[in-house]
């Protein structure tokens, strides 16, 4: 089965194609995009995600081609998502239903060690908040889990607790990061 396919896919931001006549097909559980910066990697994840439009072609995730239904589907990891500062640790994490299971409680129990759940998204260290949002976005996932550079401005531990995470994670993996993570895996250069 087919689970991602990219047709003659344009993508543009700010009126300049970033993305232009990518074609890839690909049933792999895990897809690592690779390229140079500003090859639009960040930009191609937040279109997978239905989070920005596409300026022609067309995405095939999972059986869903409508943005709306590739938002409800994908868990989404990027920088480039700001959480509002003024929210709660608790706050943020109530949008997202907790998940069960032993490898996400491990995660969860790993990636909030150390974190006061009353304090505000905006006073976390970098390391907090990329905890937190890499959490929300394992909540959040339904079958396809989409992270860009997740292990940037982390320490060891929660790196390691990610990393055996998504070695016994089930669905679809599509990453932006320099090390491949559980592999077998499918690349696609940008």
């Amino acid at each position: 089965m087919t689970s991602i396919n990219l047709t003659s896919l344009e993508i543009k931001r700010s009126g300049k194609s970033v993305v232009r006549g990518l074609n890839f097909v690909s049933s792999s559980s895990r897809v690592r995009v690779t390229g140079v910066n500003g090859a639009g990697k960040t930009t191609l994840l937040l279109a997978l995600a239905g989070l920005i439009p596409v300026a022609s072609g067309s995405i095939f995730l999972e059986g869903s081609v409508r943005p709306s239904n590739r938002r409800k589907l994908c868990g989404f990891f990027s920088s480039a998502i700001q959480v509002p500062g003024y929210l709660t640790v608790a706050q943020t994490l109530s949008f997202f239903d907790p998940r069960s299971g032993c490898h996400f409680e491990e995660l969860e129990s790993s990636l909030l060690r150390g974190i006061n759940f009353s304090e505000k998204y905006g006073g976390l260290s970098e390391g907090q908040k990329r905890r937190v949002s890499i959490l929300c976005a394992v909540r959040k996932e339904r079958g396809v889990l989409i992270m860009d550079e997740p292990f940037n401005a982390l320490d060891g531990r929660s790196v390691a607790a990610i990393e055996s995470y998504l070695e016994s994670y089930e669905g679809k993996l599509i990453y932006v990061d320099h090390r491949e993570v559980a592999p077998p895996e499918e690349v696609l250069s940008l």
